[in-house]
């Protein structure tokens, strides 16, 4: 019976660094690349027109690949600002992020594409070959604060016990609970 065959590497790196500036204010960068290539081929299986046309067929064949990659670049920046006029500072962040992203697929053998194909799974065409890409732009900016000082911290008084208790274990014994 036909069997499949698949190959797949897939790999990724990420690196960054982070620091800060004027005083308090914070840096991050950072960039990843990843990639994943699959080779498809096919075992135990033939093409039966060339087989008619040229009397002989292989029995493995590469059907083709794909591989995907992508490239991500970001670098965020946030700074307090103390002003007067508020109970808190207000947090400035800024940010941008640039993404390169491609795909490619890649013609299998001439065999596995010949009139009908490999039986089973017929390989990618030279008309099947692609390859597409695309840059995708983030951009942000966000400013935060808080603007209502924070409530004044009180105890909540304590219910009076019943029967005249003074302290929680007294009140609980003569509550019953």
């Amino acid at each position: 019976a036909p069997i499949e065959a698949v190959d797949e590497t897939n790999y990724s790196l990420a690196a960054g660094a982070r620091g800060g500036f004027a005083g308090d204010g914070r840096w991050d960068l950072s960039a990843t690349y990843g990639s994943d290539l699959i080779d498809l081929g096919l075992k135990n299986s033939i093409n039966r027109d060339l087989l008619l046309a040229s009397g002989r067929s292989p029995t493995e064949f590469d059907l083709g690949r794909f591989t995907n990659s992508q490239l991500t670049v970001n670098f965020d920046i946030n700074k307090p600002v103390t002003l007067a006029a508020l109970p808190a500072p207000v947090e400035l962040s800024a940010g941008v992020e640039v993404r390169r992203e491609r795909y490619i697929t890649e013609a299998g053998d001439y065999a596995s594409t010949y009139s009908a194909g490999s039986t089973a799974f017929v390989g990618l065409t030279g008309a099947d070959a692609r390859s597409h890409s695309r840059s995708v732009f983030g951009l942000y900016a966000e400013a935060s604060t808080r603007i209502v000082p924070p409530a004044a911290e009180t105890a909540a008084p304590t219910p009076p016990c019943p029967g005249g208790a003074t302290t929680p274990s007294t009140c609980r014994r003569s509550t019953g609970s």
